[in-house]
């Protein structure tokens, strides 16, 4: 009994000396679990999850699962890890049934046996799940019945070589197993259901041949093995976990030596390249490793037959060997015979005899045979050629050799051969010379010849040829022929003379007839007089079919060019220059390209380019004062004059006027006609171009009214709509409102809505208050430089009014200038303005884009208010003050840069601004108005830059598109309402410098997630925070003494308050009703200080 106590001891001693010091501080129970007389114990620690450790000599001992009594000890614990201590030679039965093992691993999930264990008893690894992967000791050889039955989380398992049965149920419902390594070639038994239910399996890695696989028994249930690929002869220790590459074998184009060319693999990081000679399983020899997927086998001898296979591998991982392919490296061919004549034009002839297996031929040449200075001249498959490309009268050697593939054969013996000198054929081209119409025959050059005969005859007939020249060129001018005869000519090459002299054959007889020229044409010049240009003329003279014209700017031979080809009698130089002079002559030709013949040139003669007047612009206006029609045009390069053609019927035009001027009044017409006018510069010789015509009606001018509108300014109302103010000084201020009963003259005559176009003639110095406003039917404002103000209403309400340009000399817009102008588009804002006064462009719906120049300096209150298209507002650098919601309703405006040197953003400046995504607030800041960006639904982005002090009441109202704002240190308070119904903003940064946050100022920011109060802060106002239904997490700073009624009602997703005081400060806060989601179950953490670090 002592022995035993002590033995148990010893084991306890080895489980504890590989517990960790702080594991073994949680070991909870323990005990002895070895066999009869084994030192075999086990401890369990709550570490990790549970952690079981095994430790001790010897084996463990063997447990019933199904009896409580006789279960393992630690069989009602917890664990998902197991260590093994010591030299444990055996896992007892159901030791581990049912457990978590291999649970939370670090590491694949994967248990390792120890190297001692040499058996395993029957249903020690039973049903547990979590186990994907087991590593058995290779000295185990023992493995009992059913040990990982139900292991359906197992992938696969190599079973070492002494194990030599496979009992009953052993694998039974590993549904997840994919393949198992059988080492044991000798495998005698496969017990019942051992693979039952292994749905998975898909390749049994078999040490042994397909023989004694044949040879092994096995029992019912295991029917999935015959499904599966079983893979024979398997020396490898685990699965192969790398895919086969698919090989293909070739020959290479370039070596002829064996290509092998194999897929990629996955997972492969390279290629192992084996061979073999005979093809057996155990001569294959790895000749090669590559990244690559191809190789090229250069030491293969030619003749012999190769086997190859292709392996992926990838560190310790993988695959299968390809299946063998083989394949035969050819030899090289023997030496063909050589013979070597020449043809009849001296040309080697060589012929050889076939050679077997070759699959072309190669000749070589050399011409001096010297061992080293042959050259490949020819690559054929025939079995003869000729060498078309040597030299006569001199000696050539050659040898040829056979190929097969790449494979070169040995060269025949050399032979050589003189090639004789042969005279060729001339070729022979006959033509006319261009300036004398005689025939021109010319000739190829014959190798080798000194001299041509050229022979000639008038009929062609044999024997009718006679020689008419002797010469070493290869070219004569037949100049004794005569003008229109027809001649035939033959040529031959010669060398040498007298008796020894060869000679070639002579080319075939051509014939040609010589040409007849043209006789020189008479040549006139002159100047077009209304381009200016050079127009030459010239007699018709015989022979010729067209004529030629040349130019030169010098007279100088030589310089002369071609610049027409014509068969008329005059040409106008279209391209002369204006004050240069040309020099031109002129010769006939005859005949058609390329037998053109031409005759003599004419003298030469010279003529000046005269200047031709420009196109005018021209453009038809009536006299505002006098009704009469106004011409005026540009001025035209090199005009000295100008002539003025007027008609009443577009067509028949007559001159009314010659000027050097650039305008004239017509004053000789009649009202109710329309008139056409066309305008063209002239000079002393040339007249330019007419400009288009145009045409006017004239009517003359009725006075509907007139009066004064000034002191000293008069006002004149004309039948076609005109207003006209004339005079100088100031108009008038009046008043249309009905208040003072001040209307103007016009509008006193009821003439409003006759005013189409109102005209400020220079002089005029302001414009009067309400002088046209309601004009509903004016389109159009000329207003003078002269004009320093305009007043109050002066356009207000003009429907019509599309454009405005407002001259440079204005300095102040005054209120209301173009109010409700529903059809203003366009306004030009010039860089004198200082101030645009309040509700000056107010309601002008059609405004789509506004330029404030560098000049202004103050923009009046609602100046663009319900502008409701105004999409584009550029504001230069000046203004410093933009008034209260002087861009509010302007529903369009996307984006606005306000300058710095603006201090405040005044009360409703962009209210209901629905499209406005994105605005920066300067520094120059100090104050944001109240409901300055109210209903801003789409403001997404918003800068406000340090320097602002307050946010108004409302200021951010309902800005439903805002998701974040970050509000800078310098702000020390926020009105009440200034972020309510802001429903996306999710988050907030609040400075420590704010002291006051109004009643409501977050009220329905659903999407508020947190929220920080700066440490200053001493009430939290009514409804601050009511309905955020997201907020989670509010910091409360302990300088903060009473939270007002609601608010943070409805904040339902409230969890922790970050208190910066004691549980006891808490206590002294006056916290009114409505606010319940500040008590439980919601955590209040106290002494919180980081928030306000």
């Amino acid at each position: 009994m002592k022995k035993r106590i002590l033995a148990w001891l010893l084991a306890m001693l080895t489980v504890c000396s590989i517990l960790p010091a702080a594991a073994w501080a949680d070991v909870e129970t323990k005990g002895p679990c070895g066999a009869q007389g084994d030192n075999v114990g086990w401890a369990w620690s709550s570490a990790n999850d549970g952690t079981l450790t095994i430790g001790g000599e010897g084996a463990m001992a063997d447990f019933d699962s199904a009896n409580p009594i006789k279960a393992a000890p630690w069989s009602q614990l917890e664990y998902t890890t197991v260590n093994f201590a010591g030299n444990i030679t055996h896992i007892g039965s159901y030791s581990f049934p049912k457990s978590k093992v291999g649970r939370f691993l670090a590491v694949g999930h994967t248990v390792r046996l120890p190297s001692s264990v040499t058996s395993i008893g029957q249903g020690a690894f039973y049903g547990c799940v979590y186990m994907q992967d087991v590593i058995l000791p290779a000295g185990l050889t023992v493995l009992e019945s059913a040990v990982f039955k139900g292991c359906n989380d197992l992938r696969y398992i190599t079973l070492p070589v002494g194990v030599k049965r496979i009992e009953r149920e052993t694998f039974m419902g590993c549904s997840s197993m994919t393949n198992i390594v059988i080492q044991a070639a000798d495998l005698s038994y496969i017990g019942t259901d051992a693979f039952l239910g292994c749905s998975s399996l898909t390749d049994v890695y078999f040490r042994g041949s397909k023989a004694q696989w044949g040879k092994i028994l096995a029992g019912a249930g295991n029917s999935v093995l015959t499904t599966v690929n079983v893979h024979y002869n398997y020396t490898g220790s685990v699965a192969p976990t790398l895919g086969t590459p698919d090989l293909t074998l070739t020959r290479d184009v370039q070596t002829d030596k064996p290509y092998l060319n194999w897929t990629a693999v996955e997972g492969a990081s390279q290629y192992e390249v084996y061979r073999s000679s005979t093809g057996a399983a155990d001569s294959f020899k790895l000749i090669h490793s590559t990244t690559s997927t191809a190789y090229v086998d250069t030491s293969a001898v030619g003749g012999t037959t190769y086997y190859y296979t292709v392996r992926a591998i990838n560190g310790s991982k993988f695959g299968l060997d390809s299946d063998p392919q083989s394949m035969t490296c050819p030899a090289a061919p023997t030496r063909p015979s050589l013979t070597l004549t020449t043809d009849r034009s001296g040309k080697p002839v060589l012929k050889w005899t076939s050679v077997k297996d070759a699959t072309a031929y190669e000749v070589f040449r050399s011409t001096t045979g010297a061992a080293g200075s042959f050259s490949i001249v020819r690559r054929t498959s025939y079995l003869t050629w000729t060498d078309t490309n040597t030299e006569m009268d001199k000696t050539y050697y050659y040898v040829v050799r056979a190929k097969n593939g790449s494979l070169c054969g040995k060269f025949s013996p050399a032979q050589s051969v003189k090639c004789p000198i042969v005279l060729s054929v001339p070729s022979m081209t006959l033509d006319l010379n261009k300036s004398t119409g005689k025939p021109v025959i010319s000739w190829t050059s014959v190798p080798f010849a000194t001299q041509y005969e050229i022979y000639r005859s008038a009929t062609g007939a044999d024997k009718s040829y006679r020689i008419i020249r002797r010469t070493a060129l290869l070219n004569y001018t037949d100049t004794t022929a005569a003008s229109g005869t027809t001649y035939y000519y033959v040529v031959r090459a010669m060398r040498g003379t007298g008796s020894s002299a060869i000679y070639s054959r002579f080319c075939k007889a051509q014939s040609t007839t010589s040409a007849v020229l043209p006789s020189t044409p008479t040549v006139t010049l002159r100047i077009d007089d209304t381009t200016g240009k050079p127009v030459i003329s010239w007699s018709k003279t015989a022979n010729a079919a067209q004529y030629e014209i040349y130019r030169s700017t010098t007279g100088a031979d030589k310089s002369y060019r071609i610049i027409r080809r014509t068969a008329l009698l005059n040409y106008t130089d279209t391209t002369a220059v204006a004050g240069t002079t040309y020099y031109y002559v002129v010769r006939a030709i005859q005949g058609t390209s390329p037998n053109i013949f031409r005759g003599r040139f004419c003298p030469a003669q010279s003529i000046r380019c005269a200047a031709v007047p420009g196109v005018p612009d021209m453009a038809l206006t009536t006299d505002i004062d006098t009704g009469h029609i106004v011409i005026s045009w540009s001025a035209a390069t090199d005009a000295a004059q100008y002539e003025v053609f007027r008609s009443t019927d577009g067509s028949s035009f007559s001159s009314v006027c010659r000027t050097a001027a650039l305008t004239w009044t017509d004053p000789n017409t009649e009202s109710g006609v329309t008139y056409y006018y066309k305008v063209r510069g002239i000079t002393d010789s040339v007249k330019g171009a007419f400009c288009e015509a145009q045409s006017i009606l004239f009517t003359a001018q009725d006075i509907i009214a007139n009066g004064s509108c000034g002191d000293n300014v008069t006002w004149k109302l004309l039948g076609s709509g005109t207003m006209l103010i004339i005079g100088r000084g100031p108009m008038w201020d009046y008043d249309l409102s009905y208040t003072y009963g001040n209307d103007t003259p016009w509008a006193k005559a009821e003439l409003l809505s006759d005013i189409k176009e109102v005209v400020i003639r220079p002089g005029v110095t302001s414009i009067g208050s309400w002088a046209f406003s309601s004009c509903d039917n004016l389109t159009n404002v000329i207003i003078s430089n002269s004009v320093l103000f305009v007043g109050s209403y002066t356009f207000a309400y003009c429907d019509s009014l599309q454009n405005i340009t407002i001259p440079d000399s204005v300095s102040t817009i005054g209120s209301s200038v173009f109010s409700s102008c529903d059809s203003l588009c366009s306004v030009t804002i010039p860089n004198s303005v200082t101030t645009i006064g309040s509700y000056a462009f107010n309601d002008c719906r059609m405004l789509a884009n506004i330029a404030i120049p560098s000049s202004v300096e103050t923009i009046g209150m609602r100046a663009f208010s319900g502008c409701e298209r105004l999409a584009t507002v550029t504001i230069a650098k000046g203004v410093t003050s933009i008034g209260e919601g002087a861009f509010g309703h302007c529903s369009k405006l996307t984006s606005l840069i306000i300058p710095d040197g603006v201090t405040s953003i005044n009360d409703s400046l962009f209210t209901a601004c629905t499209s406005l995504t994105d605005i920066t607030i300067p520094g120059s800041v100090t104050a944001i108005g109240r409901t300055a960006f109210e209903a801003c639904h789409s403001l997404v982005n918003v800068n406000i830059s340090d320097g602002v002090i307050s946010i108004g009441d409302y200021a951010f109202q309902g800005c439903i598109s805002l998701t974040r704002i970050v509000i800078p240190n310098s702000v020390t308070s926020i009105g009440q309402c200034a972020f309510s119904g802001c429903n996306r903003l999710t988050g907030i940064t609040l400075p420590n410098g704010i002291t006051s946050i109004g009643n409501s100022a977050f009220n329905e920011c659903k999407s508020l997630v947190s929220v920080v109060i700066p440490n200053g802060v001493t009430s939290i106002e009514r409804d601050t925070f009511s309905w955020c239904s997201n907020l989670s997490s509010v910091a409360i700073p302990n300088s903060v003494k009473s939270i007002g009624e609601s608010a943070f009602f409805y904040c339902e997703n409230l969890e922790k308050i970050y208190y910066a005081g004691s549980q006891e400060n808490w206590a002294t806060i006056s916290i009114s009703s409505g606010n319940e989601y500040l008590f439980a179950p919601t955590t209040i953490l106290y002494n919180q200080t980081e928030p306000w670090r």
